[in-house]
């Protein structure tokens, strides 16, 4: 028991806690951002558009807007499902709760978590002392009632992750091993982003090694996206409800400020457009002056 004490104390940590690659924090941020992005691409549906029809926007601004979206979420959806032994990601939780399987019984949790086994009779004896302290009017046992609720919620999801009946319920149930193969295929189900920012984002993958995972023949929409978003957030929830008892609440975080303010206004007036042409300038003459490297030099300046 307290092995897994330990154990859930870590869980709950990489799950939930304040690091700031905590799975939670990792997909706070992921949601946030698809919030603001779905929002700019509903802006788009309302902007002034010429004699044409076409939209009065910049499509280098968009491109940009659009390229940052799609690499951001798909390095973070790989860093979600990372199966390395150093990193905090979903897939390792899931696999390490999994490689100590075997602790989490059924007795365990409910000693880890100072729950009492038999709740019908801590029930039974809780409500004696409630009609006691009434009687009384000495004191509440709202905690003891809650403690004992705990205990029963606990025992009806250990029912269904171990697959038994509740007349059947034995202190050393524990978590069929199935489910976890059930729970990595899901997020296998995420690969396809994986393959890509390992191909193309995060490495430059020469053509023999994407012919090897027919990486270019990958087509990462949107839509694949979206529900790699779904899966990685249900699978986190359950993680948190029914194994580990920590609910995450809403994925998409709270704006504590208005996250819309200034979004009807212009970058620039028509006036100061010049002023960009000079930055494109200024940026185009520094980069030419990259092409007469004093390379000699340098070297000897070693």
């Amino acid at each position: 028991m307290c092995e897994l004490k330990q154990k859930l104390d870590e869980w709950t940590d990489w799950l939930a806690g304040d690091d700031v690659h905590s799975v939670r924090k990792q997909i706070n941020s992921l949601i946030w951002d698809t919030a603001f992005f779905r929002c700019i691409n509903e802006a788009r549906n309302h902007s002034p558009t010429d004699d044409k029809g076409e939209p009065l926007l910049n499509g280098e601004v968009h491109r940009l807007i659009n390229c940052g979206f799609w690499v951001i979420q798909s390095i973070n959806i790989r860093k979600l499902i990372d199966r390395s032994n150093d990193v905090i990601s979903l897939w390792r939780l899931i696999d390490d709760i999994e490689k100590n399987h075997k602790i989490v019984t059924r007795g365990n949790l409910l000693e880890a978590h100072g729950y009492p086994y038999d709740y019908e009779r801590e029930k039974h004896n809780i409500l004696q002392k409630v009609i006691a302290s009434q009687q009384n009017g000495v004191r509440s046992y709202n905690d003891e009632m809650s403690v004992g609720i705990d205990s029963m919620l606990i025992h009806e999801s250990m029912d269904e992750l171990a697959g038994v009946e509740k007349a059947n319920r034995q202190a050393s149930d524990t978590i069929e091993f199935e489910l976890f193969g059930f729970l990595k295929a899901r997020l296998d189900q995420c690969d396809e982003v994986r393959t890509y920012v390992n191909k193309f984002v995060a490495h430059s993958a020469s053509p023999k090694s994407r012919q090897e995972v027919n990486a270019d023949g990958l087509e990462i929409t949107l839509g694949k996206i979206y529900d790699a978003q779904q899966i990685l957030c249900e699978t986190a929830g359950f993680i948190g409800q029914e194994i580990l008892y920590h609910s995450l609440g809403g994925f998409l975080p709270v704006p504590q400020f208005n996250q819309f303010k200034h979004f009807e206004k212009p970058w620039i007036d028509k006036d100061s457009i010049n002023k960009l042409y000079d930055e494109w300038s200024a940026f185009d003459k520094e980069t030419r002056g990259w092409t007469q490297w004093d390379w000699k030099a340098e070297y000897e300046r070693r």
